[in-house]
């Protein structure tokens, strides 16, 4: 045992090496349900909308629905312009300096990873 290290001195300190841990795969099956049961749902949903070819185009063509999907790849794209131009030199200077304002704006871009987005839209919401 002195000679062991990482996960195979756990197998022999715990004396578990070989059996199977029934907690972790009940567990295990219980995520896997939570992750699969909503799955499908959306794809008994999606494919029962299927058999309605012309209901789909129908309403896939509608203005609102054209006009949102516009509205997505549009911000999505000047997201990406901006990005371009402000966040690559922005990352280049952080990169080769060493001042105090590195701090404050890697936490600034850091906030939108600790902050959870439903609080985030919360604050807009009460914002607004």
């Amino acid at each position: 045992m002195a000679g062991t290290t990482g996960k195979h001195r756990w197998l022999e300190i715990t004396g578990n090496a070989g059996r199977l841990d029934w907690c972790l795969i009940g567990f295990a099956i219980i995520g896997g349900m939570l992750v699969l049961l909503p799955l499908l749902a959306l794809i008994n949903i999606t494919l029962g909308q299927l058999a309605d070819i012309p209901y789909l185009l129908a309403v896939a063509t509608q203005k609102q629905v054209v006009d949102s999907i516009v509205l997505t790849f549009g911000a999505g794209l000047l997201a990406v312009i901006i990005l371009a131009i402000f966040g690559t030199p922005l990352s280049y200077v952080l990169a080769r300096t060493n001042s105090r304002i590195n701090q404050v704006v890697e936490s600034l871009v850091d906030l939108p990873l600790v902050l959870p987005h439903t609080v985030a839209g919360l604050m807009v919401y009460i914002l607004f």
